[in-house]
């Protein structure tokens, strides 16, 4: 999926380098290397050094990785795990959002057009 950017699938982007990173913030990519590049694992990496850092005393930790939300990020060694022709919907997909912000209650339109499937709205 292209984003917000627009560009066509397949265009390689090299996020470190790209000033504008947030027009990519919508769609998917495939990551390459080993899977240690990843965010997550980067994340969970940090929070790793830093209790190996600490002392007794007590303490409270929050790690908070992107995911499941956009963008969606994925390792090489996880490309075959899902078919991108038919995806696992979530339970909630179908939900009409009415008694949520209007950007929410956009999203089954977005995603019906995303993704090219039927969104029947309160059907979740």
């Amino acid at each position: 999926m292209a984003g917000e950017s627009g560009l066509p699938a397949g265009t390689r982007i090299d996020l470190v380098a790209e000033d504008a990173w947030y027009d990519y913030e919508l769609g998917t990519a495939r990551l390459i290397g080993d899977g240690r590049n990843h965010e997550a694992a980067f994340v969970a990496g940090l929070a790793t050094y830093w209790l190996d850092s600490i002392s007794d005393e007590p303490f409270f930790l929050r790690v908070d990785p992107w995911g499941p939300h956009p963008p969606y990020m994925v390792g090489e060694l996880f490309l075959d795990t899902i078919d991108p022709a038919s995806p696992h919907l979530p339970g909630n997909f179908n939900l009409d959002f009415a008694d949520r912000p209007d950007h929410h209650a956009r999203y089954p339109d977005y995603w019906t057009d995303m993704l090219g499937l039927e969104v029947q709205a309160g059907g979740g």
